[in-house]
């Protein structure tokens, strides 16, 4: 899961010339704020192996998806093994 915060803030950085090309006004202080902001909230939780619950870490990341806008699919495999499909 961290990864894919990870994974997230880098396309983060790859859109970044993009969206200044497209003629917007980012405050880049701003975003990058609040960028680090989430992925310091993300890593607080204890997603250690094992028992490697996640629950609370997905539940996370689906509420900041969802209030983005973006429909979230979520797959339990197992108790506290959750993926999010986004």
């Amino acid at each position: 899961m961290k990864f894919m915060v990870l994974k997230t803030l880098w396309l983060l950085f790859l859109l970044m010339p993009a969206t200044a090309a497209m003629g917007q006004n980012v405050d880049w202080k701003t975003t990058v704020g609040e960028a680090v902001d989430t992925l310091q909230q993300y890593l607080r939780f204890n997603t250690t192996n094992p028992p490697g619950n996640v629950t609370e870490a997905a539940g996370f990341l689906q509420n900041l998806l969802e209030g983005e806008g973006i429909a979230v699919t979520r797959y339990e495999a197992a108790p506290g093994k959750i993926n999010l499909a986004a």
